[in-house]
């Protein structure tokens, strides 16, 4: 299963952007979450941010 996000987020400073991800879900033979992996899509943050985002 596929869970698609828009992130609204705001750093310290008080510069906000938005952000997709997706978190992809794998199940057990219990419809239980074995894994989840999460793919962002940072280019626009790039961009709003002005480099690298996680040095905020």
């Amino acid at each position: 299963m596929i869970k698609h996000f828009t992130y609204h987020w705001a750093v310290k400073d008080g510069r906000s952007t938005t952000f997709e991800a997706c978190d992809v879900f794998e199940f057990d033979e219990n419809n239980k979450i074995s894994k989840e992996t999460i793919i962002y899509d940072t280019h626009q943050l790039r961009i709003d941010m002005g480099g690298n985002p996680l040095a905020f």
